[in-house]
C-alpha cells in the first residue's frame, strides 16, 4: 500500500530512492520548475550543459531519468515535463507521468511545484491516479520549498 506524506524541506536533502523534479519550457531551453531552486543550487552549472545533453526540453508528458552521481543523497532524480506554465493541469498531468516513470522505487520525493493548496491536491491526485496502472511505491513524500 502507498502511503503519502505532506513535508516541508528541501529536495536536495532528501534520502529517497528517487526525487522527481518538474521541469519547465522556457526561452532558452527547459529549466527547473518552482519548488527546486535547492536542486538547481546543487548542480550548479553543470545543470544547463546536462539538461541540454540529454535533449531535456521541459514539454508537457516528457520524462527522463537521471542518475545523480552523488550531487544528491538520493541516486536518481526523474525530470518530468510540465510545458510552459506550471498551472494545476500540468502539475497534476505531471505526477501523473511521474507515477507511472518511479520503476521499482521504494520511496519517492515529488519536488514539483506546490505553490497552494490547489496545487498540492492536484500532485496528490495526479500520482494516485497515474500509479492505478503500475506497482506504485511504498512511500511517496510531497517536499515543500522552505
Amino acid at each position: 500500500m502507498t502511503t503519502f506524506a505532506l513535508r516541508q524541506g528541501s529536495p536536495d536533502e532528501t534520502r529517497a530512492d528517487l526525487v522527481v523534479v518538474g521541469v519547465v519550457q522556457g526561452p532558452k531551453g527547459a529549466t527547473l520548475a518552482e519548488g527546486a531552486h535547492s536542486l538547481s543550487a546543487a548542480w550548479g552549472r553543470k545543470l544547463s550543459p546536462l539538461l541540454a545533453s540529454m535533449s531535456v526540453t521541459g514539454k508537457a508528458g516528457e520524462s527522463v531519468r537521471v542518475p545523480t552521481g552523488g550531487v544528491i543523497p538520493a541516486p536518481m532524480m526523474l525530470l518530468v515535463g510540465l510545458g510552459a506554465d506550471a498551472d494545476v493541469h500540468s502539475v497534476r498531468h505531471a505526477a501523473g507521468v511521474a507515477a507511472r516513470n518511479v520503476g521499482n522505487a521504494a520511496s519517492v520525493t515529488l519536488a514539483l511545484p506546490a505553490t497552494d493548496a490547489d496545487h498540492v491536491s492536484a500532485i496528490a491526485e495526479g500520482f494516485c491516479r497515474g500509479s492505478m496502472s503500475t506497482c506504485a511505491p511504498a512511500q511517496v513524500w510531497l517536499k515543500l520549498p522552505c
